[in-house]
């Protein structure tokens, strides 16, 4: 194929394909289920706490911080689909009452902090 009919092909994709943020997309389903959207043509926007992470084909990181309750409004601009994929690890440690409510509020703070920011804009998330 030519680079010109390559070109079109992202371009298309740019307009025509949805874009789906994914909260976890570092973990290993986030990983596997962000490179099987890419694939799929989808646009990926991965939030991630790192700030220095670097963009890759087919792929955008926005920031996110949830103990300072940050996040990147122009990625929920973007989102026409959110998949909320973070939190503790539920394998990670033994679940003692303390690392129960860890992994608990890890995936509630974080949903209400995108929540949150989907009421401060006008969002066009399904």
């Amino acid at each position: 194929m030519s680079k010109h009919f390559n070109k079109l092909i992202v371009l298309f994709q740019i307009l025509v394909m949805p874009t789906v943020i994914i909260s976890g997309g570092t973990g290993l389903v986030g990983k596997a289920l962000t490179q099987l959207l890419v694939h799929q043509g989808y646009g990926v926007i991965v939030l991630t706490r790192d700030k220095n992470r670097k963009n890759e084909t087919g792929i955008q990181y926005a920031h996110w911080d949830i103990k300072n309750n940050q996040i990147e409004r122009n990625a929920l601009l973007q989102a026409d689909y959110i998949i909320h994929l973070a939190g503790a690890g539920v394998v990670d440690k033994k679940w003692t009452p303390a690392y129960k409510k860890e992994i608990v509020e890890s995936r509630t703070k974080s949903i209400h902090l995108i929540t949150d920011g989907l009421r401060e804009i006008q969002h066009h998330v399904k």
